[in-house]
């Protein structure tokens, strides 16, 4: 009967794709269709107009070409890595290529391009899911909220435990050049500090004060550039119905004390839901992963000042499986923007401007529901994921800028 059950199961799901495949065959056969009416259209237009010089029918082509470029937002679109460049005349000129110069297969000069070496190594943990990956000094912290465990590992010769916390919910965490761990925990305002050697944590910064007007806990942690730490909050009506109102970035000295709230924009609209990861690049604009209870994650980047700069949803990458579902992003050393879609086990590479740049499928290279990211020394990516059982793997992929093609 059992096995009954999940054939039927398959079997709908099965159906289900079929369907979903055939709806989309049907579409994209409605746009080719489109265009070609449109192609057919241009060209019987063209061929018209080439046969007489009157300017009004020339001006009209212009217009209509001026029109097609004005609703074509090409900064929206992936830009291609690979070019051709113009290399100049050459003194050996025995060949006539030589006299005049040649075009040559090259790369973007201006292109933020990001890939990995198609090698990687890969390491089994005793988690069922890594939570969160943060680098110490010689080692890396991995956390699991369920699991109630925070772990710090040695990946130089395979892994190895170092030390290892229990019966603590981490929501995220990041560590200090000071070797020190802030700690954001789950449903408690305070941010929490842990010392290297210690396993009694101290009080870093309460997030229940008088300036804020709600309810407040903490949801995400980053250090920036300048030191100063980024938290990120959300707001609750009543805590224990756990409604989310808004949420905040408030940014904090290393001392712990109040520096700025990013909370509404100036249109008095709240810039965040639940800030659910956060990172920030040389500029200091600060780009945060906002989940909401209800609908589809995105990325936002803030200037210093607390303007928009850019949104992300997903849109932009086409034919994904399920809607846009980051949980984890890194900034490079180029200040490229990684984010990690779990769902539809992908990372999406954006540029500083929030220009999709790469979507890299993670099935090819045998990695699955990526949840949590870390850079590590010499451009290297950790990526942790999910498993159904206590083996969750943390994966090491090596970033190739253009800089090393």
């Amino acid at each position: 009967m059992k096995f009954q059950n999940e054939t039927v199961y398959l079997s709908r799901e099965k159906e289900k794709d079929y369907l979903k495949a055939q709806e989309n065959i049907e579409q994209n056969i409605s746009l080719l269709q489109e265009k070609i009416k449109e192609l057919k259209s241009s060209a019987t237009l063209t061929e018209e107009y080439s046969k007489h010089n009157n300017i009004k029918n020339v001006c009209h082509i212009s217009d209509g070409i001026q029109n097609y470029v004005q609703e074509f937002v090409i900064e929206r679109h992936p830009l291609p890595f690979s070019t051709l460049t113009f290399k100049e005349e050459s003194y050996n000129a025995c060949e006539l290529q030589n006299i005049f110069g040649k075009l040559e297969p090259g790369f973007l000069t201006n292109a933020d391009h990001v890939e990995f070496a198609s090698e990687k190594s890969s390491y089994s943990t005793n988690l069922n899911l890594i939570g969160k990956i943060t680098t110490g000094e010689n080692t890396i912290w991995i956390k699991n909220t369920k699991q109630a465990i925070l772990q710090e590992i040695n990946l130089a010769n395979g892994i190895r435990g170092e030390e290892e916390v229990k019966d603590i919910q981490v929501r995220d965490m990041v560590a200090l050049k000071s070797v020190e761990l802030l700690l954001v925990l789950v449903n408690d305002p305070i941010i929490k500090i842990l010392k290297k050697g210690q396993k009694k944590m101290e009080n870093f910064y309460n997030m229940d004060k008088s300036w804020l007007y709600a309810k407040v806990f903490p949801t995400a942690v980053h250090v920036l550039n300048n030191n100063k730490v980024a938290v990120g909050t959300t707001e609750v009506k009543d805590q224990s119905e756990g409604e989310n109102i808004s949420g905040q970035v408030v940014v904090l000295t290393e001392d712990g004390k109040k520096d700025h709230v990013y909370d509404f924009d100036s249109s008095k609209e709240a810039l965040f839901t639940v800030p659910h990861r956060i990172t920030s690049n040389t500029n200091g604009d600060i780009i945060v992963i906002d989940r909401p209870p209800k609908g589809n994650g995105r990325l936002r980047s803030l200037d210093k000042d607390g303007n928009i700069k850019w949104n992300y949803t997903g849109l932009e990458i086409q034919k994904q499986k399920q809607c846009f579902d980051p949980w984890d992003l890194v900034t490079t050393s180029h200040d490229s923007i990684i984010t990690c879609d779990f769902s539809n086990e992908n990372l999406h590479i954006l540029n500083s401007k929030g220009n999709v740049i790469n979507c890299i499928g993670l099935t090819p290279l045998d990695i699955y529901r990526p949840v949590s990211m870390a850079i590590i020394q010499n451009e290297t990516l950790l990526i942790g994921c999910a498993s159904t059982t206590d083996n969750a793997k943390i994966h090491k992929l090596q970033i190739i800028s253009k800089e090393e093609q």
